[in-house]
């Protein structure tokens, strides 16, 4: 298993983006970004630019409907997907579940920006670890609070998951008042105190 790696300039200088020199955008892979609401669509934007400028030759983002139309404008470079929402303007679990084949042909899946905690955004990345083969997911905000729930799933799958959540995220994921953690050799940072595993890298 590899070693945690501490992300740096050196390290992204030594990474340079993938330019195939007769190759199409879908040789530059493909990201799926999965969240924002009503009230925080701009997340989803700034995970966009950042999928794109990382050198992901296509990407897809799915959001509420009601915010759709105006990301869809701001990002002309995105397959805008949306999706329809509860009443408070949260993602509903069902109809992300029902483009799992979708999201299946990605080769990184982003979820969770601009998401806020409740049993649907759970579910969404429930469904997301155990029905699509996405070599690699990235979970953020919304879909990170419950993912203990999830240690034997995302252990299970054959990608890598991925998060790099803000401090405040981390306590709410392992309810501690700890302010630092150490990661163990699967990668998975661990309550120092209790030696509890949690999610991820």
């Amino acid at each position: 298993m590899t070693e945690p790696r501490s992300i740096d300039g050196a390290l992204l200088k030594a990474l340079p983006l993938p330019e195939p020199p007769d190759g199409s955008k879908e040789e530059r892979g493909r990201i799926s970004i999965i969240g924002g609401s009503r009230h925080v669509p701009g997340a989803v934007l700034l995970a966009g630019h950042g999928a794109l400028r990382a050198g992901a030759g296509k990407l897809q983002i799915a959001t509420v409907e009601s915010r759709a139309g105006a990301l869809a404008l701001s990002m002309p470079e995105a397959l805008v997907i949306d999706l329809p929402e509860t009443p408070a303007g949260r993602l509903q679990a069902g109809p992300v579940v029902a483009e799992l084949a979708r999201w299946d042909r990605a080769q990184a899946l982003l979820v969770g920006p601009g998401m806020v905690e409740e049993p649907d955004s759970h579910a969404i990345l429930e469904s997301l670890v155990a029905g699509t083969d996405a070599p690699v997911i990235v979970v953020d905000a919304g879909a990170l609070p419950r993912i203990r729930d999830l240690q034997g799933a995302l252990r299970a799958r054959r990608g890598r998951p991925s998060s790099r959540p803000m401090r405040e995220k981390w306590r709410t994921c392992l309810k501690s008042t700890r302010r630092r953690w150490r990661p163990i050799r699967m990668g998975w940072p661990v309550d120092s105190q209790k030696n509890s595993a949690s999610s991820w890298c």
